[in-house]
């Protein structure tokens, strides 16, 4: 009976970082148990998945109650997404009309100045190469968990 003396807030809440925890979590199965190394799109994506749950565990742990921490999930979750759709939109593309980086993201963050490093991130050639799965589950993720958090909020 852990559960019964929660708010219906708080519950939303919940659901809502267990979300973005399994998000995050689907990213890092790819990664390491099948050897999927992340595009730096996916990396865009796996970010403000894990911002949108550190969010909602700040709201958690602060108050459930205040309407502020639904909406920073929300526009976390609408920026996540918006990477999705880029990805996307990157895949429809013929090969070779987006450049590609030419060397890994990691070599990429020491060296390049920011400017680069933006560009590189916002999407290269490397990214068509993925499964259109990853993006369009991803997607539908940040989907879940904008209607999570809108009836988290609208909850009373």
């Amino acid at each position: 009976m852990l559960f019964a003396e929660w708010d219906r807030k708080e519950l939303w809440n919940l659901a809502a970082v267990a979300w973005a925890a399994m998000l995050v979590g689907v990213a890092l199965v790819l990664e390491l148990g099948f050897a999927q190394e992340p595009c730096p799109l996916c990396v865009n994506q796996r970010w403000w998945a894990m911002l949108a749950g550190i969010l909602a565990a700040a709201g958690f742990a602060h108050n459930p109650r205040l309407g502020i921490y639904p909406l920073l999930v929300s526009l976390a979750s609408l920026a996540g997404a918006a990477f999705s759709i880029r990805h996307l939109y990157i895949m429809t593309l013929p090969p070779g009309s987006v450049e590609g980086c030419g060397v890994p993201l990691d070599y990429v963050l020491d060296v390049f100045p920011i400017l680069d490093i933006l560009r590189v991130m916002a999407g290269t050639g490397e990214c068509a190469d993925q499964s259109v799965a990853i993006p369009a589950l991803a997607l539908a993720g940040f989907v879940g968990m904008i209607a999570l958090t809108v009836t988290y909020w609208r909850s009373r």
